[in-house]
């Protein structure tokens, strides 16, 4: 039986806490290529193997990235986004993540952040975070 690594994980989109997402993998960059690693997520858990774990803090590992789909319903019609979250291999050793994630696609994201990016993130863990700068508000 493989040792399981389990990680508190919130993910946010558009302020809203989401559990269907599907996909869900991890892609260890190393000087040899990708390998993707998957993991198993319901809102606020997140799990692996050890030995998927240990891969992704590996020395060869250079970059994580945190890969997955999301579907939104919006009245009638159902939009897909697919995210690429670029992890920091320090904030795996964290217990906890919360991870807020903004569509640019949404007027009210591209009034509150400076980006021509499709979306933005940040991270909140123990003891940090990377809060993204806002746009001031417009005064009424």
């Amino acid at each position: 039986m493989n040792a399981q690594k389990n990680i508190d994980l919130i993910i946010s989109i558009d302020e809203k806490i989401v559990s269907s997402i599907s996909g869900l993998n991890f892609i260890a960059v190393t000087l040899n290529g990708e390998e993707r690693i998957q993991a198993d997520y319901y809102p606020g858990h997140l799990s692996l193997s050890d030995s998927d774990y240990n891969k992704l803090l590996d020395t060869v590992t250079r970059t994580v990235y945190i890969s997955f789909d999301y579907t939104e319903q919006q009245n009638t019609k159902q939009h897909l986004y697919h995210y690429q979250i670029d992890l920091k291999k320090g904030w795996l050793k964290h217990y906890y993540y919360i991870l807020s994630i903004y569509n640019m696609t949404k007027r009210k994201y591209r009034d509150m952040f400076s980006t021509a990016m499709p979306y933005v993130y940040e991270f909140e863990y123990p003891g940090g975070a990377t809060k993204l700068v806002r746009k001031k508000s417009k005064a009424r």
